[in-house]
């Protein structure tokens, strides 16, 4: 019996994903601050994370839930380190360890008139193992999942900074 077949190539597909927002809260510098200062705090704002879990102090690893369809699906993990200054009132965290992504960015606070302007930064790239001809496509989804997770997250943010 003679068959031809494509084998599908299965290649890593590198993402990048990049985001910097700013805006603003009627909240004091001081609740905004506590809330992005303490992680598990501010991830629990995070939509669709599976598992944030403290590796060291201020080391963690983040597993988020499977997403994409029944047949293609992909889960993003990834480590980092933060740190923080609470007279200058930023946050940061830097990729380490494994997993199949790694990101680096920053929360930075300025208190004004009517709150705190906080500035956001994410940069970093997923890395998914998945056939050539996907690779368009699935770095719409990807990078659209992103943005839907991180509008939803400051949208949970605002709430509660509100509520402080």
């Amino acid at each position: 019996m003679d068959r031809t077949c494509k084998e599908e190539v299965v290649v890593s597909l590198i993402i990048p994903i990049s985001v910097v927002r700013d805006f603003e809260s009627r909240a004091s510098i001081d609740s905004v601050y506590r809330i992005l200062a303490d992680i598990p705090t501010s991830v629990r704002h995070f939509p669709k994370v599976e598992e944030l879990m403290e590796l060291d102090t201020d080391r963690y690893r983040w597993r988020m839930e499977k997403m994409g369809s029944k047949n293609r699906f992909f889960q993003i993990q990834y480590q980092s380190v933060y740190r923080r200054n609470s007279e200058e009132k930023w946050v940061r965290w830097e990729p380490i360890g494994e997993g199949n992504a790694s990101f680096r960015g920053c929360w930075e606070l300025q208190a004004t008139d009517n709150g705190t302007r906080i500035h956001f930064e994410n940069e970093g790239h997923v890395e998914l193992p998945f056939p050539r001809v996907t690779r368009r496509l699935l770095s719409t989804f990807v990078e659209r999942q992103f943005e839907q997770l991180l509008e939803e997250y400051i949208a949970n943010l605002q709430r509660s900074f509100s509520n402080s």
